[in-house]
């Protein structure tokens, strides 16, 4: 019997306990229900009140939000506010996209957007420096490197010219256009210069056998640079600018040549200055400093010299010319020249 009632006792307690716990879960439940309630509450008053304020407030020149009411309205003496009204707001989220454009390659040509102004028609160019005259009536240096791309030497010109502010073109020998130098080569456009072509091969005996000009061998060398640079730019690109291995002067028969090209809208420019880094030994600068006498020596030997278009070259072992780069600049800049890129 003893034991019966202490099993009753105990199944009544576990009985008890359980309608506590089951008491203390509806407690619990009803106090989730009533917070919920409240905060649904709290927000739909705050809601409320922004629309409300919003709708009493659209006749002022700020933004209709709340936030941004209060912090101009309340500091108007602020000389310049920092909190935008909805047009404002536009424009500053729209700003960087349209800055994006400027980063697109002008279709059909070598070179960005945001460097057209700096853009100069290369037939125009080379018809001033032959005639030997100048129609721009300003100073302009158009900076030329041949012979690149490369790891070695192009990526110091384009530091160079990147931390100097001035701008390049860049002719380049197409089978040197490849996947190596593909970084290199987007560096050129990113930072504001052009792209040029200055055949495929550089090979004289194939371009100007028996040193006369092969009109139909250096077109093709020209359409296949521009084959590997629409591979790495895209259909868009395209580089109408081109320059003559050896300069067009070396050349007998040049001008079927020069006609070809024309009317493949190519055009060929020489240069009426030198860094003198391509002279016979003899004739060659050692020195920085020599670099830029040279510059300055070749520069005024013409009858104007309001055009400069300065030969220079990228290859592999031209240290000195990236190494004077900065004081060649420098000469220019204090002498008033602007800095231009062909098209």
């Amino acid at each position: 019997m003893q034991n019966t009632d202490k099993d009753y006792r105990s199944q009544r307690a576990l009985k008890d306990r359980r309608k506590r716990r089951m008491r203390a879960k509806k407690r619990k439940r009803k106090r989730q229900i009533i917070s919920l309630s409240l905060l649904a509450l709290i927000i739909i008053f705050i809601v409320t009140r922004i629309v409300s304020c919003a709708n009493k407030n659209k006749d002022i020149s700020h933004s209709p939000s709340l936030m941004w009411y209060y912090a101009n309205a309340t500091h108007k003496d602020r000389p310049i506010q920092i909190f935008y009204g909805p047009d404002e707001l536009s424009n500053q989220i729209l700003e960087p996209m349209r800055k994006l454009k400027d980063e697109y390659i002008v279709e059909g040509s070598n070179h960005l957007r945001k460097v057209d102004k700096y853009a100069y028609d290369t037939e125009t160019i080379s018809r001033f420096i032959q005639e030997d005259s100048n129609d721009l009536n300003k100073k302009v240096v158009f900076l030329t490197f041949d012979d690149g791309p490369n790891t070695k030497i192009t990526p110091q010109i384009l530091d160079t010219l990147k931390r100097e502010n001035a701008r390049a073109t860049f002719f380049l020998v197409g089978k040197s256009i490849n996947k190596n130098h593909e970084e290199v080569m987007r560096e050129m456009l990113k930072n504001g210069n052009a792209i040029a072509t200055h055949s495929y091969s550089h090979n004289y005996s194939i371009l100007y056998p028996g040193r006369n000009a092969n009109a139909t061998n250096i077109l093709e060398e020209v359409n296949k640079s521009n084959e590997r640079l629409k591979e790495i730019f895209g259909n868009s690109f395209h580089s109408g600018v081109f320059r003559y291995p050896g300069g067009k002067m070396s050349w007998n028969n040049i001008e079927m040549s020069n006609n070809l090209l024309a009317e493949n809208n190519i055009h060929w420019i020489d240069w009426n200055t030198l860094t003198g880094d391509a002279q016979p030994k003899s004739d060659r600068p050692t020195t920085t400093a020599g670099q830029v006498e040279y510059v300055n020596k070749s520069l005024n030997k013409n009858k104007s010299t309001n055009i400069a278009v300065v030969l220079s070259h990228d290859a592999i072992n031209k240290q000195l010319t990236a190494d004077s780069l900065s004081s060649v600049i420098k000469y220019f800049r204090d002498n008033g020249y602007e800095f231009g890129i062909l098209k």
